[in-house]
């Protein structure tokens, strides 16, 4: 009687691995993709909200009547953005941080204006005793309005100075309430397009911490 060995052999199981590892790679090879595109829409609309942000700041600068704001005007202005970030949008606009002195009450503001409109200053030309200091906060006096305006203006144009170009300590009571109406519409200038460019960031913001969660 013949005996029949038979012999072990391996059973033959499908590799499933190869496919598996493709797998996940393509869903993090999509994921990355989609966070990178994110990331890129975020940086592009950051970018135009900073030169939108930018261009308010030196519109309010570049005022016919005014060579200087105060840090509070282009704030409201700037609607939602803290201190620090006004300033760092003031001086991307090419602005630098000026000293107020109120003759009248003594105290001391916070103010801005173009470098381009403001050179005398860079350059230490006194007024009224006071030198622009290179190392401190440029100084300036509560009348440097009418005199920057005379000399913008130069010596032969000898038109009187309006109301709205003294400062408010000069003006009277209805001239004040009219300086006041006037910076108070840039309170609410684009207002309503930077929220709603504020509110898309942070859409934007949440998607992409959404995506990472995902990860």
């Amino acid at each position: 009687m013949k005996e029949f060995c038979s012999e072990p052999h391996e059973e033959i199981v499908p590799d499933l691995h190869p496919a598996l590892i493709a797998a996940v790679v393509s869903v993090l090879t999509n994921a990355a993709g989609i966070a990178v595109t994110l990331f890129v829409a975020h940086q592009n609309k950051t970018s135009r909200l900073e030169m939108r942000m930018e261009e308010i700041a030196r519109q309010l600068l570049s005022d016919d009547e005014w060579t200087v704001r105060s840090i509070e005007v282009v704030k409201a202005a700037l609607h939602g953005l803290s201190d620090e970030d006004v300033r760092n949008t003031l001086l991307r606009a090419g602005a630098i941080p000026l000293t107020l002195n109120d003759p009248d009450t003594g105290t001391k503001s916070e103010v801005w204006g173009l470098v381009s409109r403001n050179r005398q200053l860079i350059s230490g030309q006194t007024f009224d005793g006071k030198l622009a200091s290179r190392e401190r906060p440029f100084i300036i006096d509560g009348n440097i309005q009418i005199q920057q305006q005379q000399q913008i203006q130069g010596p032969a144009q000898s038109r009187e100075i309006s109301p709205a170009q003294k400062w408010p300590a000069e003006m009277s009571p209805l001239q004040l309430q009219h300086w006041k109406q006037k910076n108070a519409q840039y309170e609410v200038m684009h207002v309503q397009a930077i929220a709603t460019l504020i509110e898309d960031l942070l859409k934007q913001k949440a998607t992409i911490q959404e995506i990472e969660v995902i990860q």
